[in-house]
């Protein structure tokens, strides 16, 4: 892990996500009835939620967080514009500001947190992957988000690196080319405390709910890697051997020797394990830091 063990501590630009902030006196009810999550319930960590359209797919899945009278929602860049177009339909008579911000940006790290912060700057360490997946990502056990100052400086190149740790960690990301392709449970939204099923109301509620009481979900996200570096964009299909499309890009972290790819496949394949066979050879099965129901979760 020459190349990780190189940047611990180091914050780096990660130019796939943007910031955008909510003010207002009516920001968390506003925000509790758009969002899977209970926001209610939002305190002084990142809170992972999602965002459906009315037929509970995902437009996007913010990490939220609270700083002093607003709601950070860090969310990805390639469809932030459009995120807060469409929230703003929703404010109505509501007393919501909803922007980009124009004052932070977002940063990462990996490995142990920065030791010296901007005045103002928040941290958040998150949930890494098995020792495993780190292995094979080659990355550090742990790594995490920072809200900082747009002046700050910042480590360019290293967003692979981070990349490969959030896939690791098999953390949920839906980007602007994959938006409307997702439901919460397929990316496994509800097994890292993404959706809140007690709460009232939001939407694509129904959609959502209705899934849940079936008590299965035919899709599920699933942990590969291989030995090359392989550019797959979010939503695209990974084909098998014989052209037929076997599995669903939700994000993938190349590197220069190796690729981490975390796929929407069948539930069934996702739960039996074992490797996945496509054009581009084998995809070795990794496993994920969480189990398959909630009762085995871990936060990621």
């Amino acid at each position: 892990m020459t190349d990780a063990n190189s940047t611990v501590g180091t914050l780096s630009c990660l130019s796939r996500l943007a910031l955008i902030r909510i003010t207002g006196a009516d920001r968390l009810s506003f925000l509790q009835g758009q969002l899977t999550n209970d926001v209610f319930k939002l305190g002084d960590g990142l809170m992972c939620v999602g965002w459906c359209s009315p037929k509970g797919r995902l437009l996007c899945t913010p990490r939220l967080f609270q700083k002093g009278e607003a709601v950070g929602m860090i969310t990805a860049a390639s469809n932030v514009e459009y995120v807060v177009k469409r929230l703003k339909m929703y404010v109505l008579r509501s007393k919501v500001t909803v922007e980009i911000d124009p004052d932070f940006t977002v940063a990462g790290y990996v490995g142990r947190a920065p030791e010296a912060l901007p005045e103002d700057a928040l941290c958040f360490a998150l949930t890494g992957g098995t020792p495993e997946a780190c292995m094979a990502a080659a990355v550090p056990s742990s790594y995490g988000l920072a809200v900082v100052p747009k002046n700050t400086p910042l480590a360019a190149g290293l967003e692979p690196l981070w990349w490969a740790a959030s896939a690791a960690a098999g953390s949920p990301w839906v980007f602007g080319e994959s938006a409307e392709r997702f439901t919460p449970h397929a990316v496994n939204l509800d097994l890292v405390d993404g959706v809140s099923f007690t709460k009232g109301c939001y939407t694509g509620q129904e959609i959502v709910s209705r899934i849940e009481h079936i008590g299965k979900t035919n899709r599920r996200t699933a942990l590969f890697a291989a030995p090359k570096a392989l550019e797959f964009a979010p939503g695209s299909d990974i084909a098998a051997a014989d052209g037929t499309p076997t599995a669903t890009v939700v994000y993938a972290a190349p590197r220069a020797d190796r690729t981490l790819i975390l796929a929407e496949v069948p539930a069934d394949l996702a739960l039996a394990g074992g490797n996945l066979e496509t054009a581009d050879g084998s995809l070795h099965r990794l496993p994920l830091p969480y189990g398959w129901t909630r009762s085995e979760k871990r936060t990621a």
